[in-house]
């Protein structure tokens, strides 16, 4: 058996309620640069599909194997603001099951890699989506 970390084949980021302002977004970004964005609003779904380049997968993969490490501790102690979005982060290797995260938005300020990972999945979902999902 490797010792060598599983490259993530799929990473998945959802953030939002289906009936606050921006609704439930949910991307999911596969190894071969696949993006597929989910909106859900009011009742109603929107989907959205999109294309990274090598280079911006092999960035927000390595953004996500940094997160794994780093794992944000579960913090009971926590009490975000009102209105505060709660990042659902999953990251899915091969047979393994997925590494499941929850991120507040004032937490990624404590976390380059969560902060590195949504920043940069946020503009590639606002670009396939032409500014109508935000994550």
């Amino acid at each position: 058996m490797s010792d060598q970390a599983i490259e993530p084949e799929a990473l998945v980021v959802a953030v939002g309620h289906e009936e606050l302002e921006h609704g439930r977004v949910r991307a999911e970004l596969n190894g071969d640069g696949g993006l597929r964005v989910e909106k859900l609003y009011e009742g109603k779904s929107e989907r959205f599909e999109g294309r990274l380049d090598k280079a911006e997968v092999a960035k927000l993969f390595g953004a996500a194997d940094e997160l794994a490490r780093l794992a944000p501790k579960d913090r009971r102690d926590y009490r975000p603001v009102p209105d505060e979005a709660r990042y659902e982060i999953a990251i899915r290797r091969g047979e393994e099951a997925p590494l499941a995260l929850e991120v507040w938005q004032n937490e990624l300020d404590d976390n380059e890699a969560a902060r590195q990972l949504v920043r940069s999945l946020a503009a590639q979902v606002e670009r396939a989506s032409d500014g109508q999902a935000i994550l």
